[in-house]
This record gives C-alpha cells, structure tokens and sequence, in this order.
C-alpha cells in the first residue's frame, strides 16, 4: 500500500473545503466535523449565502491550531506537576 504524499502548506489553497481541509491538518473528515462542533474551528469557517457551500480559511485554521497546541502544551505541564507534587507528597497526603 502507497502511502499518500502530504502537499506543502504553500501549496494548499487560502479557501479551502472539509476534504481539502482534513488533508491539510492530516485528519479524517469526521474529526473536522467534531472540530467545528466542539473544538472551535468553526471560527476558520465561512459559508458565503450565495455560494451555498462552506470554506475554511487556512490563516484562522492556523489560528486554530496554535491555539490547540498552547493548550496541549498548558496541559502537559499541569499534567507534569502534579506528578511532582505526587512524587514528592505523595497520593494521599496530596488531597488530605
């Protein structure tokens, strides 16, 4: 099996659909679909009424996943303290 050849950011377009989107995040389209349901990229989303279609615009999906990337990253390092404070204070004495 041929695995498919992601394209370079600069080659994707600046108005894009939720296939060519998926493609450009490396996701399913279903898990675009959550994303603009319950994680916030609706923000990158434009549907023009006369167009009757919907795009994502590729520097608010940028946004988007800077902002995914600061929280994963908030939380790993919440994550990591209260391993410390576990560590060091152990389990139970942490919530006594």
């Amino acid at each position: 099996m041929a695995v498919k050849e992601r394209l370079s950011d600069d080659k994707f377009p600046l108005l894009m659909d939720r296939k060519t989107v998926a493609e450009y995040l490396g996701f399913s389209v279903a898990t675009v679909d959550k994303a603009v349901e319950h994680g916030g990229l609706d923000e990158a989303v434009t549907s023009p009424s006369y167009l009757n279609r919907t795009y994502y615009i590729k520097p608010k999906v940028n946004k988007w996943v800077e902002g995914v990337v600061m929280r994963v990253a908030l939380a790993m390092v919440v994550i990591a303290g209260m391993f410390y404070m576990f560590g060091r204070f152990g389990f139970k004495s942490f919530f006594e």
